[in-house]
Parts: C-alpha cells; structure tokens; sequence
C-alpha cells in the first residue's frame, strides 16, 4: 500500500467518509508499481468543486510520486 497519501479540497470540505474512499482507492494504485517503489512511494489527491451551467462538478487529481519518476 501506498505509505503516505496526502488529500485537500479546494472549495469543498473533505468528511472523513471522503478520505477513506479515496486512501481505499488511491491507495490500490500500487499493485501498478515494482516491490522496490512501493516502500517509497507517497500520493497526493486534490479534490475541487467546479461550479458550470449544468451544476455543481467536481475534480480530482492524484499525483503519485515515486523515487524513479511522478
């Protein structure tokens, strides 16, 4: 599993509910990666409401890092 997973909302209050989903399933991401970089490896997800004509959307970017590469 992922070691450390940072998470921030922009315009938008994360529940702790929010956070699990997103450790739970960020987290999973590092079945993708070898043994080696899993020990080091961290994420971090930025949730943000963007408001459009059509309502209320939202975003999210997740950048892992890796020794090797980002």
């Amino acid at each position: 599993m992922i070691s450390h997973i940072d998470t921030a909302g922009v315009n938008l209050e994360l529940s702790e509910d929010i956070k699990k989903y997103i450790i739970r399933k960020v987290g999973r991401l590092d079945r993708y990666v070898s043994r080696e970089d899993r020990k080091h490896m961290s994420a971090t997800v930025t949730l943000r409401e963007t408001n459009n004509r059509l309502g209320n959307k939202y975003e999210c970017e997740a950048t892992l890092r890796t020794p090797k590469l980002t």
